[in-house]
């Protein structure tokens, strides 16, 4: 992590913020209710970090896509018994969805969990892991995008903004520094 990287993370986490419009006064993050859920998400940030350095290593010697595959498999394996212990599968249940369902299924598939993701392992090939992960933070701004254009929803001057220093905290990450830099 260079000074130059540490800025830019500071200014797109300061973008999400803005773009989150929480409000601070009841957010409650000290409260020990909600020690747990801090810790789980620790938890989820720590273990995403080790799979992307994990992966940049991988992609020296595999494709992105057997990456992703590999490690889709990876992860069906070990979520399979934590889903049978907290939502025991019920082909009734399955054989309710609609076509709606159906295609949001298909779509989440394809797009998201497919070509986002082959897209990503592709961009870890070409940068650091930490120039890539600052990418990351522009994912709730193209969210409120995308809402606004499939479900009509209003983006504020707040969205804008937020989205905005976002935006500006992941090229200062991507296109201040080159790979010799590194």
């Amino acid at each position: 992590m260079t000074p130059v990287r540490w800025a830019s993370l500071v200014v797109a986490l300061a973008g999400v913020l803005i773009l989150s419009d929480f409000d601070w006064r009841h957010l409650g993050l000290a409260s020990s209710k909600y020690a747990f859920a801090h810790f789980l998400i620790l938890l989820a940030c720590t273990s995403s970090s080790f799979y992307n350095v994990r992966c940049k290593g991988l992609l020296s010697r595999f494709t992105p896509l057997e990456v992703l595959i590999y490690g889709y498999v990876c992860a069906v394996i070990a979520s399979v018994p934590l889903l049978i212990w907290v939502e025991p599968f019920r082909w009734s249940g399955v054989q309710a969805y609609n076509t709606a369902t159906w295609i949001s299924l298909l779509v989440l598939s394809v797009v998201s969990w497919g070509l986002a993701m082959v897209l990503w392992m592709y961009l870890l090939t070409r940068l650091d892991v930490s120039q890539a992960s600052v990418s990351v933070y522009l994912l709730p701004f193209l969210g409120v995008v995308v809402s606004s254009v499939t479900l009509g929803e209003r983006i504020t001057s707040t969205m804008v903004l937020g989205g905005a220093v976002t935006l500006v905290g992941t090229i200062l990450a991507t296109s201040t520094e080159t790979a010799s830099d590194s």
